[in-house]
Parts: C-alpha cells; structure tokens; sequence
C-alpha cells in the first residue's frame, strides 16, 4: 500500500502563541512541522518542532480523569465533562487545580469558547468523528 503525503497549513497548537506551521502529514500521521515562509514570526521555537512527539506520547492525557487515590499513586479514574464544567475550566484552567505547571493560561474570549466547544461536540466519547 502507498504511502499519502500532504502538508497543510495550519498554526501550532503546542503553546497559545499561534506560530504558523506547516504541518507534514503521512498517512494523516504529523510527522514534522516546519515554520510558514512569510508568517510574521516565521520561526517554530523547540516545543513547536517537537510537536509529533507530544500529539503521540503514549502518556499523553486523551480523556479527562479524576484522582482516586493518594496524590502520587497514580491511580485515576475516567470521567466525562458536562458543558458548564468545561467552559468554567477552560476560561482559567490554573484557577480550578491550584499548583498547577501548565503552559495554558485558558481562552478568555467567549465567541472562541463556544467555538471550541462546538467543534469538540463533532466527536464521540472516544474521539471519533460523529
């Protein structure tokens, strides 16, 4: 079986400063990213460039969970979001888990809220597409 390659243009999802990147595809699988030629930063910065190997981490989070047991055992459970819970998280993430390290400040624009959310209700509970 062939191989399909692509590129697309898009922006970088790795922190919230929106670099443009071109995003090469094989199989529907990123492979690397390179920076837009005449996007105003025309830069990747190193997070950017490893994106691949963050989308694809095989630790990486795919659905929301709750600690159920001591803090540092490890132990979760999955859980759904409700839509209000979502939205008040999303707006200020670092409010709702004090201590936190993350890089995402939140969306603090109501119209790129409920956009958000519209597009993440075209999928299912596993991620697939309705």
């Amino acid at each position: 079986m062939d191989s399909h390659y692509e590129t697309i243009t898009s922006m970088c999802g790795v922190c919230p400063a929106g670099c443009g990147a071109e995003v090469h595809l094989v199989d529907g699988r990123i492979t690397r990213m390179t920076p837009i030629k005449d996007h105003p930063s025309s830069v990747l910065c190193p997070r950017g460039m490893k994106a691949p190997e963050i989308v694809y981490a095989p630790d990486r989070l795919l659905y929301p969970q709750r600690r159920i047991g001591a803090r540092g055992e490890g132990r979760f459970e999955r859980i759904t979001w409700d839509e209000a819970t979502f939205t008040d998280y999303i707006k200020d993430p670092r409010a709702k888990i004090p201590g936190t390290k993350m890089i995402f400040p939140g969306i603090k624009n109501e119209k790129e809220i409920k956009d958000l959310i519209a597009f993440l209700k075209q999928f299912d509970k596993d991620g697939k597409k309705l």
